[in-house]
Formats: C-alpha cells, sequence, structure tokens
C-alpha cells in the first residue's frame, strides 16, 4: 500500500495524510469539531481558542469552552458536539513517535480529558503546529515533531493520570478498533460475530447502545471519512478511491457520498475550500 508524507495546503485545513493509518498526523485549524463517536490508536488534542463544545469520552460528558484543551488518549471512546460557533486547534498524532512518551500513553488514563492551562506557550504551540503544516520546508516533519512533542510534555503534567490495563480493553473498544483497522475490508456482523466471538445481536446491541448508531452506518462513516481526505488531498481518480475505502460499486459510493456531505465526489473535491466540507 502506497504510503506519502506530501504535505498538502486546503484552506483553513491542512493536513498531513498518509495510507499507513498508524502514521497519520493532523496539526490543523478548524472552525468545526464535531463528530461521531469513534476511537483510534491516536493521541487527539483539541485547543478551543473562541466558542464551547461538549465532549463526550468514555461515556462522561465535559463542557469545554475557550482556553480549554481537551486530551484523548489512544483508545478511548470520544465525540464532540459544537454548541457555538467555534475555532480553535487540533492534533492527532501516534504515540508511537514519541518513545519518550509512549509508555505514558500506553499504560495509563487521565482522571478527566479537559484542561484549563492559561497559558501563551500552550497556544502558541498549537498556532506553530498549524502553520508549519501550512509550508512544505526541509525537514518537516522533525520540526512538526518537535513542536507536537513539546506541547504533549507540557499538558501531561497537568493531567491526573491513573494506570491502565491496555490488555483489557472493553468489548465495544475491541469491536471500534478492529472496525476502524479493517473498514476497507468487506465487513459485517457475521464477520465482526466470528471475530469475537459473540453473536451478530451482541455486536449490533454494542453499537446501538455505546455509539448510538447501527453497525452499517458507522462503517460507512468511516469509509466516507476516507474517501474525502483522500478527495481533498490526493489526485487519485474518485472510482479508485471507492474502491480503496472499501467499495466494490461506484454507484453505491456515490450514493453514500452524497448522503453523507451533501455533494458528489467531484463536486466535494472541487469545491474544497468551502468551509462546510470540514464539517
Amino acid at each position: 500500500m502506497l504510503k506519502t508524507d506530501k504535505f498538502c495546503y486546503c484552506g483553513m485545513v491542512t493536513v498531513i495524510f498518509y495510507e499507513n493509518k498508524r502514521d497519520t498526523f493532523y496539526a490543523e485549524r478548524r472552525e468545526v469539531f464535531s463528530t461521531q463517536p469513534h476511537l483510534h490508536h491516536h493521541i487527539e488534542v483539541l485547543y478551543i481558542a473562541e466558542g464551547e463544545m461538549k465532549a463526550t469520552v468514555n461515556d462522561t460528558v465535559y463542557h469545554a469552552a475557550a482556553g480549554d484543551v481537551l486530551f484523548v488518549f489512544p483508545n478511548q471512546i470520544h465525540s464532540f458536539e459544537d454548541l457555538t460557533p467555534i475555532r480553535g486547534h487540533i492534533l492527532i498524532t501516534s504515540p508511537d513517535d514519541y518513545p519518550e512518551l509512549v509508555n505514558t500513553f500506553k499504560s495509563n488514563l487521565p482522571a478527566t480529558p479537559l484542561l484549563h492551562p492559561d497559558s501563551n506557550e500552550i497556544c502558541s504551540l498549537f498556532s506553530h503546529l498549524s502553520n508549519h503544516m501550512e509550508a512544505e520546508l526541509p525537514y518537516c516533519r522533525a520540526i512538526l515533531r518537535g513542536y507536537a512533542l513539546a506541547l504533549l510534555s507540557l499538558l501531561l503534567p497537568m493531567l491526573e493520570l491513573h494506570p491502565q490495563n491496555t490488555l483489557n480493553l472493553s468489548l465495544a473498544q475491541q469491536v471500534l478498533l478492529y472496525c476502524d483497522e479493517h473498514y476497507t475490508e468487506p465487513l459485517s456482523l457475521e464477520h465482526l460475530s466470528r471475530q469475537f466471538g459473540v453473536s451478530r445481536f451482541y455486536i449490533s446491541h454494542v453499537f446501538s447502545d455505546k455509539i448510538r448508531i447501527n453497525f452499517n452506518n458507522y462503517l460507512h462513516m468511516l469509509r466516507i471519512h476516507a474517501a474525502k481526505q483522500m478527495l481533498l488531498h490526493e489526485s487519485r481518480a474518485i472510482t479508485e478511491i471507492a474502491y480503496l475505502v472499501g467499495y466494490n460499486n461506484i454507484r453505491s459510493f456515490n450514493r453514500r457520498f452524497c448522503a453523507a456531505t451533501g455533494y458528489s465526489p467531484t463536486e466535494y473535491r472541487h469545491r474544497k475550500h468551502h468551509r462546510e466540507l470540514y464539517k
């Protein structure tokens, strides 16, 4: 599978996109944070510059406002809901990129993901990350890692950390992680039932109870999100993108994409500078 480290700039949002999902690195300015419940192997850190949002992390709801930071550890089920017009930054990065800190992320969970740092330095580091994502500079990935390491190292001492058994993930976490890694394959409730040794009805209940969305819709959400990133930041043909994210029928892909975004894939690619595309 192709891996690229091409830096891309698309208006308000800038992304380095890797098909190897464990190497994904985002440092973006955003005006929309709302997202469905999901989880992944990455660290996700949000800084709210203006506005208010509701964050749900592992079934606990938090209210974040201007100046707050949300620090989501790997494998935590989380979702965000914008409550007012909002503006801020987001960093998504793999803990494996930081050998100095990786054991902290793998062995602990924060008592709360919500921080009130009141620090110009932290705000400045988020800005530096977003600014450097916008330019193709020599050694840019090393510079980004340096800023991210500094940011994480400043924030971690502010968290109250508790040991966790990383091998003892809930069934919901295991299922969602599996979907996150295998959504390009022909997944089904029957496949997940065999994979985890429980009934398909129990798997279905996991989705309806834990993330309030049925399995098929969740699978399409993962695929459409990946397709949106490719459409915005790669030059692949739309048919190729459809197959890469798990669709074997271009008409089905087009129908699902339009239902999810309000645009056809071609329109989405052409209107990529419109801020509605980042919802």
